[in-house]
């Protein structure tokens, strides 16, 4: 089975989130408890978390990431279908995928790029809708892991909405970029006439 970027991604990000909230509670610990809590291995006040977690985030947390898997998904429809429109179906687009083709053997299909938007979009929403389904599941035990897996879940969700930023941009980049191409080539052929 071939390795897809997007696979790897998840991979990396949920390493990340990981690192971060674990450099997070480390962090804490010290904070709160300082040197003397690693010895005792116990921090009674570390556990006040939880509840602050339940009182003033968990509520948040929901209602922020139900409302952004709610408006990805409305953006991935628009912008993969305008993408596709704009670019991908037009024969100046065509031309230049041939000639990539014909240099590099292992460039993908014409469409890899749209789909690679699209598989990166569907992560950010499925990884948004399950932090809020986490929130108001997951995060009704008051405890201090239950917290921070659901802290968990809302970096990693955030570290996809990064990455589908980052993808959007450079699949908007190439739009733009395409878009002036064209009309400079349209602007060129009148004043040539």
């Amino acid at each position: 089975m071939k390795d897809r970027p997007t696979e790897r991604m998840v991979i990396v990000a949920i390493a990340i989130a990981t690192s971060i909230v674990l450099c997070g509670y480390l962090l804490a610990w010290l904070a709160i408890c300082g040197a003397d809590g690693f010895l005792t291995r116990y921090c009674w006040r570390i556990e006040e978390f939880a509840g602050f977690y339940a009182k003033n985030l968990r509520g948040s947390l929901f209602a922020g990431f139900l409302t952004l898997g709610g408006f990805l998904l409305s953006l991935k429809t628009f912008i993969i279908v305008n993408m596709k429109k704009e670019v991908y179906d037009t024969p100046e687009y065509k031309r230049t995928w041939d000639e990539s083709k014909q240099l590099d053997s292992r460039v993908g299909s014409m469409y890899t790029p749209l789909r690679e938007l699209s598989d990166r979009l569907y992560v950010a929403i499925f990884s948004c809708v399950m932090t809020a389904v986490f929130q108001f599941t997951f995060g009704l035990a008051e405890s201090i892991w239950t917290a921070l897996t659901c802290i968990w879940m809302a970096v990693l969700s955030i570290i996809f909405l990064l990455w589908c930023l980052h993808s959007i941009r450079a699949n908007l980049t190439t739009m733009f970029g395409h878009l002036e191409a064209k009309a400079t080539a349209e602007q060129l052929s009148k004043g040539a006439s």
